[in-house]
């Protein structure tokens, strides 16, 4: 795992991806959500091997670490901006790349948000063992060489259009996706069968 005071300083390399943490101040602010998170995007690092990293701003340093996606993303890379684009691409999440930050451009490379939001209860507590089931999944799916971007198009033409649509909003011609996480942790789930 990366911490960094800059994600354009991390450069992808020979990895096949990189999954930016990105949050806000607020939600580090929660001391209890953050001593249950940060062991677990450790071990889902750790565990990507050479497959992958995963990478996280320094605390005092996530507003400019969000502006730099901002530039990126010709908007405010904020809670505020992301709802308004989708409304499930909230925060906290990881943001998955097959390119680093310098080189990224969202209408060329694939993405990919996944929100952390539905592992959160009502009060801000982790759902641990679901978080650990699911970053175990997405740590197999990459370990294993899939290309999670083509199995996620893939799995949206095998699916019924109201189920596709529940899990995924793809914008034509951007190849931004959005997942909604329930359905997204039963997508890793049948990547592993």
């Amino acid at each position: 795992m990366y911490l960094t005071h800059s994600f354009v300083a991390i450069k992808k390399g020979t990895l096949d991806y990189l999954l930016f943490y990105i949050t806000e101040d607020y939600v580090e602010a929660q001391v209890k959500l953050t001593e249950q998170l940060n062991p677990l995007l450790e071990d889902l690092g750790r565990n990507l091997l050479d497959k992958g990293a995963v990478v996280k701003a320094f605390d005092r340093d996530i507003s400019d670490a969000n502006r730099e996606l901002a530039e990126k993303f010709d908007q405010e890379f904020t809670r505020d901006i992301i709802i308004s684009i989708n409304n499930r691409m909230e925060k906290p999440g990881l943001l998955i790349l097959n390119s680093d930050i310098q080189s990224f451009n969202p209408k060329e490379h694939k993405w990919l948000f996944i929100s952390l939001r539905s592992f959160l209860e009502d009060w801000g507590a982790l759902k641990v063992f679901k978080m650990k089931e699911f970053f175990d999944i997405l740590t197999e799916a990459i370990n294993n060489g899939e290309d999670l971007f083509e199995e996620a198009r893939n799995y949206i033409k095998m699916q019924k259009a109201i189920s596709a649509h529940k899990m995924i909003e793809l914008k034509p011609g951007i190849f931004g996706i959005s997942w909604d996480l329930k359905e997204t942790f039963n997508f890793f789930k049948e990547l592993r069968k």
